[in-house]
């Protein structure tokens, strides 16, 4: 449930940019800038976070930047909404073939049984982890923890 004092800094998804209260950047409003859209996922967890993607290297615009999903209207007829919803599928698309903890590269056999036993059984698992969660571990310190989480998150920036 969103708090009073958060609900009165939303503003209408059709609320026209000179209407909004931002500061700087201000496109000129006769150029007309290209319709777009981002979606801002957060988990739904104790201690929730935010989904960014990582932008691929051959990109001609913003290659390898941090960005929230979304991307441009492509569709004529096409809501924001709609926009943001379909780049944030296209820009997350997982094969959806996990690795088994094993496979992971550095990854130890009683790590793996250790991990399994708190309910993280495959790679999508490990990837989702901060280094701060894979070192509460034994035998996990934060450069293990780093290697372990970004192998498991190879196939994303694939």
């Amino acid at each position: 449930m969103l708090d009073d004092a958060f609900r009165t800094r939303l503003y209408p998804i059709d609320t026209p940019i000179r209407d909004l209260p931002i500061g700087g950047y201000r496109p000129d409003l006769e150029s007309r800038p290209r319709p777009a859209a981002v979606l801002v996922p957060v988990t739904d967890e104790r201690d929730p976070r935010i989904l960014l993607t990582v932008r691929a290297a051959h990109l001609a615009k913003h290659a390898g930047q941090v960005a929230f999903p979304g991307g441009g209207r492509d569709r004529p007829g096409e809501t924001v909404v709609q926009t943001a919803l379909r780049e944030a599928e296209e820009e997350t698309e997982s094969s959806g073939e996990a690795l088994v903890l094993e496979e992971i590269d550095g990854m130890t056999a009683e790590l793996a049984a250790n991990l399994r036993e708190n309910n993280i059984k495959d790679s999508e698992d490990v990837a989702e982890l901060s280094i701060d969660e894979l070192t509460e571990y034994e035998g996990v310190d934060e450069e293990l923890a780093g290697r372990l989480i970004m192998a498991a998150r190879a196939p994303w920036f694939a």
